[in-house]
């Protein structure tokens, strides 16, 4: 009787603690989706020049309204201009539990330009290089000196990107050659096809004009687990759209692991 009220009292012991547990970690989520940027629009709203929105969208926060954009057949980012930018200097925005102020006037960017240090150098800024003290010394680290800029120039110069002026009659063919695909009183998506000039000059100014007769057909997974194939012009605009929808699909936002530790991917939406 003895063994089984002190296996009875562990089971007990360990539920609390779950429970505990579990109590614990919800009100950090309600904290920091919902009490967090409640507190921040309220601390904000009694500045005439920051912008705050009129509902809180917890807990995706923006992702709401780009979703209501995309649904209503508008430009996902138009709720950034859905307001009389006249009146405001900032924009206070949130994505899941980050809170973003956005810059809106050209006098915003001008008081935050007075805060950037008058030299910047990538051995300094850490952003965007974690691994600096890995990878000294490689082009994305290089300090700024004379040296650098003649390595720049010289690469710059092997691109051809600094003589870009050779390749008007290129972009101006590939303008033609989809114009001619068009008829007369057809409807066409502008944006996407747009879209599909710029990707073919980038691809052709980069790789060369006969970069097309030597890209194999891609496999693309649709989101049923079938494969098509197609070219590189079709599959690429799929895949940045699948990514798109992974970086602002809401479980991503507010759970970022989920994606980060591979347990979901953009054709698991």
């Amino acid at each position: 009787i003895s063994n089984k009220m002190d296996i009875f009292s562990i089971i007990i012991l360990i539920s609390k603690w779950i429970t505990l547990t579990a109590v614990s970690f919800c009100v950090y989520l309600v904290w920091i989706f919902v009490v967090n940027p409640w507190n921040q629009q309220r601390k904000y709203r009694k500045y005439k020049n920051v912008y705050v929105p009129e509902r809180l969208n917890a807990p995706s926060g923006d992702l709401i309204e780009m979703e209501e954009k995309v649904a209503n057949g508008k430009f996902r980012f138009q709720y950034l201009t859905d307001f009389d930018p006249t009146k405001y200097d900032i924009r206070l925005g949130h994505l899941g539990p980050h809170t973003h102020f956005q810059l809106i006037s050209h006098r915003a960017h001008e008081e935050v330009n007075k805060l950037i240090p008058a030299v910047v150098d990538r051995h300094t800024a850490k952003f965007g290089v974690q691994f600096g003290p890995l990878i000294k010394d490689t082009l994305g680290l290089k300090r700024s000196t004379k040296m650098f800029k003649n390595k720049r120039q010289v690469f710059l110069k092997i691109l051809g990107f600094n003589y870009s002026s050779k390749y008007i009659s290129t972009m101006i063919n590939i303008v033609k050659e989809k114009i001619a695909t068009w008829q007369e009183g057809q409807e066409v998506n502008a944006l996407l096809e747009m879209g599909n000039v710029a990707l073919r000059i980038i691809v052709q100014i980069t790789f060369g004009k006969d970069a097309d007769s030597k890209m194999p057909e891609l496999s693309y997974t649709n989101p049923d687990g079938s494969t098509s194939l197609m070219n590189f012009y079709e599959f690429f605009p799929k895949l940045m759209a699948d990514l798109l929808k992974a970086e602002f699909y809401p479980l991503n936002v507010v759970f970022p692991f989920l994606f980060l530790n591979g347990w979901l991917y953009p054709n698991n939406i």
